[in-house]
């Protein structure tokens, strides 16, 4: 892979991070959700399994199989958006376990546009590690904060403009992020498209 914007990049995606689930953790409060989840260990543990597992097959090992060829910033973009709408589509699987239609597209919105900022994290700092722990703590803040994870049924109620207008903000910070950070310089500038 490419010189890495390590110290940049992770700051400032690390601040981004902070600031969404901060913005999670102020809605649950408003709206009387805060630590309504009670996640027991065994879904504190699924958390993580399903964030290592998730980062390493839609990441991690793209990115180090073709990473190589990410040569320039539209193999980049191509690269992230790709992978990030795979990540997307994959939550299709939760029809299966009882979420609704509705939630499962707007879980495919936000899984896209998180994924497109995690592949960008790892592409531009080369931490697997930094991937996987954001995408466990973004899963146990979910978890902690979500009532209907605890009767094991997952986002089955009905959808909310509110749900809209969150994730909506949430994926456009993320994918701001990813298209500010795409074509930065290391050296500070814009990189040529």
């Amino acid at each position: 892979m490419k010189q890495r914007m390590f110290n940049k990049t992770f700051a400032a995606g690390l601040a981004v991070f902070a600031f969404v689930e901060l913005f999670n953790i102020t809605d649950a409060f408003i709206n009387g959700n805060l630590f309504s989840g009670k996640p027991s260990p065994v879904l504190l543990f699924t958390y993580m399994i399903i964030g290592i597992v998730e980062e390493t097959v839609f990441r991690i090992l793209p990115g180090r199989v073709f990473g190589g060829k990410l040569t320039s910033v539209k193999r980049e973009a191509a690269f992230i958006i790709i992978t990030s709408l795979a990540f997307g589509l994959f939550h299709l699987v939760n029809l299966l376990s009882g979420a609704s239609l509705s939630y499962t597209v707007l879980q495919i919105v936000f899984a896209a546009s998180i994924g497109s900022f995690f592949c960008l994290l790892f592409l531009k700092t080369g931490s697997p590690v930094l991937i996987v722990v954001m995408h466990i703590a973004h899963d146990m803040i979910t978890g902690f904060n979500t009532p209907e994870l605890t009767g094991g049924v997952i986002y089955s109620l009905p959808l909310s403009m509110r749900d809209i207008i969150v994730v909506a903000v949430q994926a456009l910070i993320f994918v701001g992020f990813v298209i500010l950070f795409i074509t930065a310089d290391p050296a500070g500038g814009r990189k040529q498209v």
